[in-house]
């Protein structure tokens, strides 16, 4: 019987969690196309039906600038992905470099042998 009330438990926990994923989702999505920013996700997660209608009510936002925060955080993530790819890159020539040294150190001396006359 505990084994009963402890499953009954869990599955009562994971239904809230997925219904509070679901209308945060959902809040996120319609905040969103509202032109308004990412915190309508936490407004949906905890309030359920009541956040999505709230969210649901917000007048239009203001989309020139939500455009162009937008725009500004993708040209942001871009920079990070070319400085990433640069940190790469820099790695890899770094490490050939390093591998053609070993390489030249470890090779044995090639002894020159001169013929007498």
């Amino acid at each position: 019987m505990k084994l009963f009330a402890e499953m009954y438990v869990a599955f009562i926990l994971l239904g809230w969690l997925a219904q509070a994923l679901l209308f945060g989702v959902l809040a996120y999505k319609l905040a969103d196309k509202k032109a308004y920013f990412r915190q309508y996700f936490w407004i949906g997660f905890f309030l359920g039906v009541i956040g999505l209608l709230y969210v649901g009510f917000l007048p239009m936002g203001d989309t020139a600038a939500y455009e162009k925060a937008r725009l500004l955080d993708q040209d942001i993530q871009q920079q990070d992905e070319e400085e990433d790819a640069l940190f790469v890159s820099q790695d890899a020539g770094e490490q050939i470099e390093l591998d053609r040294q070993v390489k030249d150190a470890t090779e044995p001396v090639k002894r020159r042998t001169t013929k007498k006359a």
